[in-house]
């Protein structure tokens, strides 16, 4: 709608169009979880790329789901509340995934980014996210390691399942700043290299 003459309605705020557009955030959020718990039904070989933009401001969903209305006067508890609700309810995905698949699916589990900028205003506390694997047999203390970042996720996966010998990459990020989308910086990473 941003893109659109539509933004007129926004811009002169000719209806409560942020109301409308946190309830479309909500519905999605909503739709991709229950159709998420769905696929195993889905006949032939699948691969799903889910991506949640929670927690993620608009906060509108509490750590019971309930809606919150408004800017949150803590950004921080608002926050909490949505990783409250969204880790319960990823954990029931993964559950009817596991219950529901005939061959035992490979699971990927990533965050895109840490807390936001507010509550991690530096870039080292951006970057740590979460990264979790199920891989079903597959050896993971064979296969995976402590330093491992996202760019190695599907090379691994690949040289696991499919017989790819694809090299692995460097472990490192960059991190550039809302204000300065150009100023990449290299964020050490602070994780022991061990077995």
């Amino acid at each position: 709608m941003d893109t659109t003459l539509l933004r007129l309605v926004s811009d002169f705020n000719l209806f409560n169009i942020n109301r409308i557009t946190d309830n479309n955030h909500r519905s999605r959020v909503l739709s991709l979880l229950n159709h998420l718990k769905r696929m195993p039904a889905e006949e032939g070989s699948l691969f799903v790329f889910a991506h949640f933009v929670i927690p993620h401001p608009p906060y509108r969903f509490g750590p019971d789901g309930e809606w919150l209305e408004g800017q949150p006067a803590d950004l921080g508890k608002a926050y909490i509340g949505q990783v409250v609700f969204i880790n319960r309810e990823i954990l029931q995905v993964i559950d009817a995934i596991l219950a529901r698949s005939e061959t035992p699916p490979v699971i990927i589990l990533q965050g895109d980014h840490g807390p936001p900028p507010q509550l991690s205003p530096s870039s080292a506390q951006k970057m740590p996210i979460l990264n979790a694997y199920y891989l079903p047999g597959v050896d993971a203390e064979q296969v995976f390691y402590p330093s491992i970042s996202p760019v190695n996720s599907f090379r691994l996966i690949l040289n696991s399942y499919f017989g790819q010998d694809l090299p692995l990459l460097d472990d490192i990020s960059y991190y550039a700043p809302h204000d300065n989308p150009d100023g990449l910086e290299l964020v050490p990473y602070t994780c022991p290299n061990q077995p």
